[in-house]
């Protein structure tokens, strides 16, 4: 792997939440989203909702840090992690962030945004929330 070769967020999946198995390292993702979730009345408070990232080329000791963007630019949350261990040898590799409760505030695309160093930073669109049509 060219070390010069920026990170890139090859997918994200945003469900419900994110069960592992901790014999088997599998994963059972649970109340999958298609990319817009359709709410009632904002703001809304969803108990849990949980991210899916894959990340490429990331190696062992890689520092990254997050960020969560609503619709209007504002921050709703950020941290840090650092890369432990890789499987793939592609230098390919899952984070899974969970929040529980997560806020609904605004309607609009909210972006996940990822940097690892000093490169740029690497924003792609998670989810776009949208309101519910009323029924007549």
């Amino acid at each position: 792997m060219n070390r010069k070769e920026s990170l890139k967020i090859k997918y994200v999946l945003v469900c419900d939440d994110l069960r592992e198995e901790k014999d088997s390292k599998k994963f059972t993702i649970l109340g999958l989203y298609s990319g817009i979730m359709i709410l009632g009345p904002l703001p809304a408070m969803l108990p849990k909702l949980a991210f899916r990232i894959c990340l490429h080329p990331v190696k062992v000791g890689d520092k990254l840090s997050i960020e969560l963007i609503r619709p209007d630019g504002e921050l709703i949350g950020s941290g840090q992690m650092k890369v432990d261990a890789i499987e793939d040898p592609q230098g390919e590799a899952f984070v899974n962030l969970v929040i529980a409760p997560f806020p609904v505030e605004k309607s609009g695309e909210y972006k996940i945004v990822l940097k690892r160093g000093k490169e740029n930073k690497v924003p792609i669109v998670a989810f776009e929330a949208v309101l519910r049509k009323p029924t007549k």
